[in-house]
């Protein structure tokens, strides 16, 4: 039986076939010990550079080396399959190739040392994997994503990289885990996160281990909560940990990405009165360490949701997306630099 949810506000569609109940892996916690410490930076501002060539919602985003790269989404004029090069160096857009997977968003992205990754999307029918490389500004075919025969929507995923392995979460009543090894080019399935349905999730990895969470979880009365919780992955034990919550609130379809040793979340969206304060236009800095949020006190950045979000050195960038005061299809780029 095919059960249909919907979410976000392109009226994007989330399709669930055959989902089944799976066993809980993760441990009982208390709440309340998992409070988090909220602290203040010393003020800065993000960075306006030059515009995305087009508004767009919903694309697919990474950085390789010293260059950031921005593909597909939803456009004023359709679903585009274009995918354009920034260089922080010029602060200049270059177009490459066509992205030949065909237009989608919603799609997982990271990267593997040298090379982006692109997985999943909008269709029912899509379960592939692609490869790009750089140096000849060309995508690769690789394996798909081994998800029987479960087909998901681009909304439900979510994604990271640790080290010389890919990472794909798919949420079906849990978050489902697959590894990606690009060197034998093999999909291995790992533990399961008690979750239930959510879209909008974000993900980021520090060091040696993979961060989920926050998201819009999709109930069974078909409301919707608004999630702000945090897990570790641990890919050595392939064990699944709480960790402290989210400060900012719960809201899905935010950005993260990794500068140094620290991970980054912020815009996304937090109600579904879609009204200015409802996108979120804030960054919040999480020290893996000793567990804390520190929110940074930024200015300039328009709120926003369905963005793009990674980083390049020292800084962070983020872009596109859906927002209400300057244009639906944002085609705003940002960037935030750490010392």
């Amino acid at each position: 039986m095919k059960k249909i949810l919907s979410f976000s506000i392109i009226t994007l569609s989330v399709l669930f076939f055959g989902c089944k109940k799976t066993a809980e892996f993760t441990k009982s916690v208390d709440p309340a010990s998992l409070a988090s410490k909220q602290t203040t930076l010393a003020s800065s501002a993000w960075e306006q550079l030059p515009s995305f060539p087009e508004g767009r919602i919903g694309a697919f985003g990474f950085s390789i080396g010293n260059k950031g790269y921005i593909g597909s989404g939803v456009s004023s004029n359709g679903f585009p399959a274009d995918f354009v090069e920034f260089d922080p160096t010029t602060n200049k857009w270059t177009k490459k190739g066509d992205f030949p997977g065909g237009s989608r968003y919603g799609a997982v992205s990271f990267t593997i040392g040298n090379k982006g990754y692109l997985c999943l999307g909008n269709s029912q029918s899509i379960k592939d994997l692609w490869e790009y490389e750089p140096a000849t500004d060309k995508w690769s075919r690789k394996a798909d994503l081994p998800l029987s025969s479960t087909l998901y929507s681009g909304t439900t995923v979510t994604g990271f990289s640790i080290g010389n392995k890919g990472y794909v979460g798919v949420f079906c009543g849990s978050l489902q885990l697959y590894e990606y090894n690009p060197e034998q080019d093999v999909w291995t399935k790992k533990a399961e996160l008690s979750t239930g349905n959510r879209t909008g999730a974000i993900a980021f990895s520090i060091g040696n281990k993979g961060y989920v969470g926050l998201g819009i979880k999709l109930n069974k009365d078909q409301s919707n909560t608004f999630m702000n919780d945090l897990w570790e992955y641990n890919p050595e034990t392939n064990a699944w940990t709480r960790k402290a919550d989210f400060p900012g609130g719960g809201r899905g379809a935010a950005v993260a990405f990794t500068i140094n040793d620290k991970g980054y979340v912020g815009a996304g969206i937090s109600s579904h009165n879609y009204i200015d304060s409802a996108f979120k236009n804030d960054l919040w800095q999480y020290d893996s360490v000793d567990d804390t949020w520190t929110l940074l006190d930024l200015t300039g950045l328009t709120g926003r949701s369905q963005a793009v979000g990674f980083s390049i050195g020292n800084s962070g960038y983020i872009g596109v997306g859906f927002n209400l005061i300057r244009s639906h299809y944002s085609c705003d780029f940002e960037r935030f630099s750490v010392e």
